[in-house]
């Protein structure tokens, strides 16, 4: 497969030549024709024999170029797991192979704050998902922000669900329930720790207020404060 990047005056384009033309025009048609979500958008042209196709990639990096910069969390790896699923399950709906999928990382695009994942459909190839996203995980796994332990845990979470023989939508999909519920457990927790040191700083201030008040003030407040559970 040959690749190389074009612009032209309001547009920058991924173009993709396959090594094997498409058998059947149908998955072309599909990917061309439609706005499939998940999907960069793409367009078809020829060259001699060669079909060439041409991903819209304005605005956007590859996922390899964000990560060349800045580690990836754990939270961008739930992103982009949850982006995979919702692509896949799309592709069933057009009767599109999950192998078509280039899962490669620098076939994969985000946006700046890698809260949109946009893949690469190239007809043509002969890919096995199972195996297509046990490498990108392989991949990602040295990226990963090993300061943030929630992050580690998303992240080989989902290299040991990879390296299972058998990969599943539904399976996958359940993956990413246990990953979105430890995350979010993780973050109530962070809230109610931030919580309650307000709490005490406030209950600190109550009485640093009373023990500056006049003695009959103080007795009074002091009444009102036990009454209402600050001092005890």
């Amino acid at each position: 497969m040959k690749t190389e990047y074009r612009r032209d005056m309001q547009h920058s384009y991924l173009v993709v030549i396959p090594d094997q033309q498409p058998e059947s025009s149908y998955p072309l048609r599909m990917i061309t024709e439609n706005t499939i979500p998940g999907l960069l958008s793409c367009s078809c042209r020829r060259m001699d024999e060669d079909v060439l196709l041409y991903y819209d990639v304005t605005s956007r990096i590859s996922l390899k170029q964000r990560c060349s910069c800045k580690k990836i969390t754990g939270e961008e790896v739930l992103v982009l797991c949850k982006s995979l699923a919702y692509t896949l399950a799309e592709l069933d709906e057009y009767l599109l192979e999950a192998g078509y999928l280039l899962l490669e990382m620098e076939y994969i695009f985000v946006d700046a704050q890698v809260k949109e994942v946009l893949f690469c459909c190239v007809p043509g190839t002969d890919r096995k998902i199972e195996e297509s996203f046990c490498s990108l995980m392989e991949e990602l796994l040295p990226l990963l922000d090993h300061q943030n332990q929630e992050g580690i845990m998303i992240g080989y979470g989902f290299y040991h669900y990879a390296v299972q023989e058998v990969f599943s939508l539904e399976g996958f999909m359940k993956q990413i329930e246990v990953c979105t519920d430890h995350l979010k457990k993780k973050e109530e927790k962070e809230q109610f720790c931030d919580y309650e040191p307000e709490q005490e700083k406030t209950q600190e201030e109550n009485v640093q207020i009373l023990l500056e008040e006049e003695p009959e003030e103080r007795h009074s407040a002091a009444v009102t404060l036990a009454a209402a559970g600050i001092l005890i």
